[in-house]
């Protein structure tokens, strides 16, 4: 996908196979999948493309694992 392309966590490090280093989870992406695939019958390509980024961008926000997600700060 192209959102796990762009949305890195590193920009400088250069590609190594088996290297996670994409911010998208695979809940992310799983849900990314299966919206953009329905949204894209129902509504048009682009449509289901935007839907299926958005998908994923939150998604993967939501599911990020525990030390990954940032303290309360008070």
């Amino acid at each position: 996908m192209l959102v796990g392309l762009i949305w890195k966590r590193d920009r400088r490090a250069r590609f190594t196979m088996g290297a996670k280093n994409s911010n998208v989870t695979v809940w992310g992406s799983r849900t990314a999948l299966v919206a953009g695939a329905i949204s894209g019958l129902l509504f048009g390509l682009y449509a289901g493309f935007g839907i299926a980024v958005g998908c994923a961008v939150i998604g993967s926000l939501l599911t990020r694992p525990r030390a990954e997600v940032p303290a309360p700060a008070g």
